[in-house]
């Protein structure tokens, strides 16, 4: 049963009359890739597009076209593209999955990369910093890379493990 659904139909709420009103929508099929907001890396050559910034890019987020018309904007002319920065993407992340975006990472996967590396510990962070730690040689000292990208992390992996073992 959805909230709605346990909602009474008529009522008073802080002293105010209100009528819930059921509204069926029908999404289109393809709704989930339209809402989703890609994550990908960035051309070697990018930088931030915050105003002022002018930073190296670490991400490229792919937006979905608009399909918002309240505003009476013409949005055929948004930027399909934003790129940022290292201390500018977890704030436009949070913004995003604050307000109901999802953010799909295209460079990899997790959990694949997680079964291609089995010596490691990986994880993310609430924020979406991805990790990734493995013990040198048996030592009781470790190695601890992080990226925002699973692609990225998969690099600095292979760099790491490479140089550590051989």
């Amino acid at each position: 049963m959805s909230n709605l659904e346990k909602l009474p139909r008529f009522g008073t709420l802080a002293g105010r009359n209100f009528k819930c009103m059921q509204v069926n929508v029908t999404l289109p099929p393809n709704c989930e890739q339209i809402s989703a907001y890609e994550a990908t890396t960035p051309p070697d050559a990018a930088t931030c597009g915050v105003r002022g910034c002018r930073t190296v890019a670490a991400v490229r987020m792919v937006i979905p076209q608009s399909r918002f018309e309240a505003d009476g904007v013409e949005h055929s002319k948004d930027p399909s593209t934003f790129d940022t920065c290292e201390w500018h993407w977890p704030r436009m992340r949070d913004a995003c999955v604050r307000n109901g975006h999802r953010i799909v990472d295209t460079t990899g996967d997790l959990a694949q990369l997680a079964a291609d590396y089995p010596h490691c510990t990986i994880f993310a962070s609430d924020g979406g910093r991805l990790f990734a730690s493995a013990r040198v040689n048996g030592s009781m000292q470790g190695v601890t890379v992080d990226a925002w990208l699973v692609g990225q992390l998969r690099v600095q992996l292979e760099q790491h493990m490479s140089a550590c073992y051989g």
